[in-house]
């Protein structure tokens, strides 16, 4: 009789240790750590901080120019 409690015990024990034990991971939990974890996850604020200064340029109207001085010399 002791003995099919204590096995009843131990069973109740381990069953109740693995249901705790585990922790539900979502889809969304899944990609937020592969993307923090991703190599180019340190760049994100380089990218953005050369995207805001791209974007500051563009409102002050500074665009590159092409300036066409040259000058052709023909010798024959």
């Amino acid at each position: 009789m002791k003995k099919k409690i204590l096995v009843l015990l131990m069973l109740i024990i381990s069953l109740i240790t693995n249901v705790i034990g585990q922790k539900i991971l979502t889809l969304k939990e899944c990609y937020d750590m592969a993307y923090a974890a991703a190599p180019l996850a340190g760049e994100k604020d380089t990218y953005k901080d050369i995207w805001q200064l791209r974007d500051k340029n563009l409102s002050r109207s500074w665009l590159p120019t092409l300036d066409a001085n040259g000058s052709i010399i023909y010798n024959s």
